[in-house]
């Protein structure tokens, strides 16, 4: 008896490992498994009782914050960025610098600007008109008096240029130089030239000082771009349905009429003997038009649920929108947070980059030296540097998990009497009292993939620089590194959007969370696809139809009005900040749409997976989704398998 029960205990205890194996570990080996089922604690919406998550990231964050802020306030302390700002005379006197002997003579300037000379250099009060002066300067070692005379020099340089006068014509450039005047004279364009090249590193001047010019048109743009925002979401919320199908309509008939032209003109538009190739390439180009024509309309009709379902939850955030409107302030917010850091960032790494020594240059020509720093700094500098990364990543990360959760709430309480209480008060509380170490966590794992893109993207350049792309095998090797990294890329933003998603639903740390988040994709591969597809086209579209049509009402304006036209250099740059402007805008903007089509979506996904485990329709879906499947519920029994 006693080794009968010993028996059967082995075999329990064997069936239960294997059951426990079954459920645990070995279920991941299924390639049928997609995951466990949704769990009721969902059924009234994101979870209330909420807990700390991925605590050791948060505290590791917090410490990198902490160092971060050191090192930019180390360069405050420490750094002089008047040392780059101001160009250096002979004997390295700053030219303008206030509060220095050289602080009224505002421009440096070349008595001989040619090569071997551009180490003769002055400051002055204002440049020269004409060939007599006079010249007010500051004197220095190697120009003792402002009459610049040949001797001055160690050789004339007539041989080079038939004839030439210490002061010459010249006009002012990026408020700073004294250039010869290029309408003069063929040895000033040819000194011109020169004496361009030794400033080169300083050119930027002249760009920063038309975008400070043009500051004014800089927020015009910006506002510009945020109107266009709101009536996009406008048209979307209207002519959402309208545009899709037209837009599909549209896109089958242009390849069917392409083909149909293409199989004409193989036909019709040769003669039989005059190029027959050309007409057989005309008719394989149609026939391939055909083919796609017809795939086309086959996954058409076999999508067109789920595209339904895609406009029915872009509709859907068009109306999360419109309820609650003040979802619209989190990018702008985030807008203003991420240009004060920037902004803080950009001045920490200047004072940073300005504290060392100056190093002149072996022959004697830049009038901008470069800085020598010591270890401390060098690391402080390369420390602000990935830390940006890391606290781009970390915003970006916040804001996402802010309106999901914001979403998360309203998508489970908008068919309620009350509606929903305070939804953006109540995720950024959760954000900051339970989720910071969960955002980190994702935000870091972006910022090391960053940072492999950067690294990659400077060694690529260095071995260019190096004559290396001439080596096939080093270029396609570093061309496919490029490909992997950039599609690693993607895949972590998809994930982390989606993961964070989760946290807001299920308040579960951020691994967990991914693996909710992927398998719940998994289960509905079709419907992401198809929401991804036609929301991403949207999304796309709607970030440069605005950015495009911000940029040139701010391209208007400073070619157009007077108060600007004649003040700035060039209107390129300027310009290429008015587009980066109302680009980052309008990201940000659609940003709110997107992530609402994103996060609706998965709560609907959640609400209709409750709902078949208690044999009901979604229970907490808005009225435009409760539209689109009463609709459904209404189509005969026997349909068609495509709709």
């Amino acid at each position: 008896m006693g080794s009968k029960h010993s028996d059967n205990k082995v075999k329990n205890i064997e069936n239960t490992d294997a059951d426990a194996l079954t459920k645990g570990k070995g279920k991941y080996q299924d390639p049928n498994y997609k995951g466990e089922p949704v769990d009721d604690k969902l059924s009234e919406g994101p979870v209330e009782k909420r807990h700390c998550t991925d605590c050791l990231c948060c505290l590791l964050f917090t410490a990198f914050t902490i160092a971060w802020f050191i090192c930019g306030f180390y360069g405050f302390a420490n750094g002089d960025p008047y040392l780059l700002t101001y160009p250096y005379d002979s004997d390295t006197h700053q030219c303008g610098r206030p509060d220095t002997v050289a602080e009224n003579y505002e421009y440096l300037y070349y008595p001989f600007p040619m090569s071997g000379y551009l180490g003769y250099r002055v400051c002055v009060k204002h440049c020269p008109k004409n060939y007599t002066g006079p010249v007010e300067c500051l004197p220095n070692s190697k120009l003792k008096d402002c009459q610049f005379r040949f001797e001055d020099v160690s050789s004339t340089p007539d041989s080079d240029y038939g004839y030439i006068h210490g002061i010459y014509p010249s006009k002012g450039y990026l408020s700073r130089f004294c250039l010869p005047d290029g309408e003069k004279t063929q040895w000033v364009r040819e000194a011109y030239s020169e004496v361009s090249d030794s400033i080169s590193a300083t050119v930027l001047s002249e760009w920063f000082s038309d975008v400070l010019t043009t500051w004014q048109v800089i927020g015009i743009v910006a506002a510009a771009a945020l109107v266009l925002g709101f009536i996009y979401l406008f048209v979307l919320r209207y002519f959402i349905g309208i545009i899709v199908w037209l837009s599909i309509l549209g896109t089958f008939s242009a390849l069917l009429l392409l083909a149909i032209f293409l199989q004409w003109a193989g036909e019709n538009m040769y003669d039989d003997n005059s190029d027959s190739k050309t007409q057989d390439t005309l008719k394989i180009c149609a026939y391939i038009l055909y083919a796609i024509c017809g795939i086309f309309l086959i996954y058409i009709l076999f999508m067109c649920n789920r595209i339904r379902l895609a406009i029915a939850i872009m509709k859907a955030a068009t109306v999360f929108l419109k309820n609650v409107w003040l979802a619209l302030l989190i990018p702008i917010a985030f807008y203003i947070i991420i240009i004060a850091t920037y902004i803080y960032w950009i001045c920490a790494v200047l004072f940073l980059y300005s504290d060392g020594d100056l190093e002149k240059s072996s022959n004697d020509n830049n009038p901008i030296p470069k800085v020598k720093w010591d270890a401390t700094v060098q690391k402080a500098f390369y420390y602000e540097f990935w830390g940006i990364l890391w606290m781009n990543a970390f915003l970006i990360a916040l804001s996402q998990f802010i309106l999901a959760s914001t979403v998360c709430i309203w998508y489970f309480s908008c068919n309620s009497e009350s509606g929903a209480q305070r939804p953006i008060s109540r995720s950024v509380y959760r954000a900051f009292r339970y989720h910071l170490g969960s955002l980190a966590f994702g935000a870091l794992i972006l910022a090391i993939v960053w940072t492999i893109k950067y690294l990659l993207m400077y060694f690529s350049q260095k071995v260019k620089q190096a004559g290396g792309t001439q080596n096939k095998i080093i270029s396609w090797i570093l061309k496919c590194a490029a490909c992997y990294v950039a599609c690693f890329e993607r895949f972590i933003k998809f994930l982390n959007k989606n993961a964070f998603i989760q946290v807001a639903l299920q308040s579960t740390s951020f691994c967990k969370s991914a693996r909710e988040a992927f398998f719940l994709i998994l289960r509905n591969a079709g419907r992401f696809l198809t929401l991804g597809t036609i929301g991403g086209i949207f999304i796309l579209l709607g970030k440069w139809t605005i950015t495009i049509a911000a940029t040139f009402i701010g391209y208007m304006i400073i070619t157009h009005a007077s108060k600007w036209k004649d003040d700035i250099y060039s209107p390129v740059f300027p310009t290429i900040v008015f587009l980066l402007c109302s680009y980052l805008i309008a990201s940000i903007f659609m940003s709110v749409y997107g992530m609402a089509c994103d996060t609706i979506l998965q709560c609907f996904l959640v609400d209709e997976e409750l709902g078949k485990k208690s044999d009901r329709p979604p229970a907490h879906s808005p009225k435009v989704l409760q539209d689109f499947l009463n609709r459904e519920r209404e189509r005969p029994e026997k349909k068609s398998c495509c709709c």
